[in-house]
């Protein structure tokens, strides 16, 4: 049983069977180092999961028109290696150049002009959220 214990906790972290069975088969393998380390591992998810949460928290007070968040805020869960990431995975879905363009004439707007922006799309979201109660096929919506 505490094998299988192992195993699915080496699938939560998304270890592939192969690998599981490479790191279990090793003679040095054991068990209350990889229990503490799976410890860390999830503790490390749980601590990002929070963050995401209290992000997602954050933002539906703020399209409800209950907190203002600043752009930072917005994508305060994500660390900046998450953020280089998701960038590189856009760039791989969509056409590369019109990613980087997009983000080059972002990082160009003034603090100003971001703020205006944001603003609007917030606003964009707030009227969505009024008028969700009244249907899709409504004027409104």
């Amino acid at each position: 049983m505490l094998k299988l214990q192992q195993i699915l906790f080496y699938r939560e972290l998304d270890i592939p069977l192969d690998d599981i069975k490479k790191i279990m088969g090793r003679r040095d393998f054991d068990v209350m180092d990889a229990l503490q380390n799976h410890k860390n591992a999830l503790q490390k998810q749980a601590a990002r999961l929070n963050r995401l949460l209290a992000t997602v928290d954050n933002t539906i007070q703020h399209i409800k028109g209950e907190k203002i968040m600043s752009q930072k805020g917005l994508f305060e869960g994500f660390s900046e290696e998450e953020q280089e990431k998701y960038a590189l995975e856009a760039e791989q879905l969509y056409d590369p150049e019109t990613v980087r363009e997009s983000n080059r004439k972002w990082k160009s707007y003034s603090a100003a002009k971001k703020e205006a922006i944001m603003a609007e799309g917030n606003q964009i979201y707030q009227d969505m959220v009024t008028a969700m109660p009244q249907g899709v096929s409504s004027a409104e919506a």
